[in-house]
């Protein structure tokens, strides 16, 4: 979980409690579309990028 908190897909709001990120979060097939996402994003952008 660590890895996912350093690259922003998640953030820890207690123990064992993460929220996902908001930009993965609102996709209608969560599975299918997080997966052609993450896919989509150019190597080394954050998550949260605006460019």
């Amino acid at each position: 979980m660590r890895e996912l908190e350093l690259a922003r897909l998640v953030k820890k709001v207690r123990n064992d409690v993460y929220q996902i990120n908001p930009m993965l979060a609102g996709l209608t097939t969560v599975q299918r579309d997080a997966l052609d996402a993450v896919k989509a994003m150019r190597q080394g952008d954050p998550p949260d990028s605006r460019t």
